[in-house]
């Protein structure tokens, strides 16, 4: 009977421990809402718009105020990528994000440098 309880209880604790396998514990929150801008990159990303149309939901301005739209790819962890709206060009972004304190922080995967995005 003892034998019983004890394969029993290992069987238990192995389902939990791959049913807790689903679960990515790096996974970031991000902005549910707000559209929050870098300065340094002169990016813009609108995640209201990022709910409902996933990656068609940034800005890339120029110097004289006009802009090109481009995408912006979330990954499940905490990876985030910014390409031109076909892909084509090189890429302009290719990061690591966290969300702390209403900052979003962008570190570059290329250089590590760090860009903040704050909400407008």
């Amino acid at each position: 009977m003892k034998k019983c309880k004890i394969s029993l209880f290992l069987s238990v604790c192995i389902l939990l421990g791959c049913l807790s396998a689903c679960t990515n514990p790096f996974l970031q929150e991000l902005p549910t809402d707000g559209v929050w801008y870098c300065e340094e990159l002169k990016i813009s990303i609108d995640f209201a718009l990022y709910q409902t149309v996933g990656s068609h939901c940034a800005k890339l301005y120029d110097e004289s105020g006009g802009y090109e739209e481009i995408l912006c790819y979330v990954d499940y962890g905490t990876g985030i990528f910014f390409c031109s709206e076909d892909c084509a060009d090189v890429d302009i972004l290719a990061g690591d994000y966290t969300f702390i304190a209403n900052v979003l922080v962008v570190t570059s995967r290329e250089d590590g440098t760090k860009y903040s995005f704050d909400k407008v």
